[in-house]
């Protein structure tokens, strides 16, 4: 019988916040899905190289990406693929993305005005 041991990681909010969210998505624990991360670096399905995580596939694409829009993102994101851009700039370039749509849309009132479309006057 194997003896199986705990092992830990320290995550940031950020990150655990968006393991919860695939998690619910795929109805499974974070716990699980960081097993299937680590199956997968021992299978060879994921490739450590130079402290870099490269996939023997293209790469991990985040959830709702298959949609018009995050398709669109993908194909210019591939383009820092193919000029060998590290995944975590590319990560980080999303993160900033996302960081930059959030704080747009606090700017906007809470709730959408159809009179002040007409004043060019958001309320901002």
């Amino acid at each position: 019988m194997a003896v199986k041991k705990v092992v830990s990681t320290k995550l940031t909010e950020e990150e655990l916040k968006r393991l919860e969210i695939i998690a619910n998505r795929e109805n499974m624990s974070v716990a699980a899905i960081i097993k299937l991360c680590v199956n997968a670096i021992i299978n060879n399905e994921i490739e450590l190289e130079k402290g870099e995580l490269k996939m023997a596939v293209d790469h991990i694409e985040y959830a709702d990406l298959d949609t018009p829009f995050g398709e669109k993102v993908e194909r210019k994101l591939n383009k820092l693929r193919e000029r060998e851009y590290p995944e975590r700039f590319i990560e980080s370039l999303k993160e900033q993305m996302l960081t930059g749509l959030d704080a747009q849309i606090e700017m906007l009132p809470k709730k959408f005005n159809p009179k002040r479309i007409k004043s060019d006057d958001w309320g901002c």
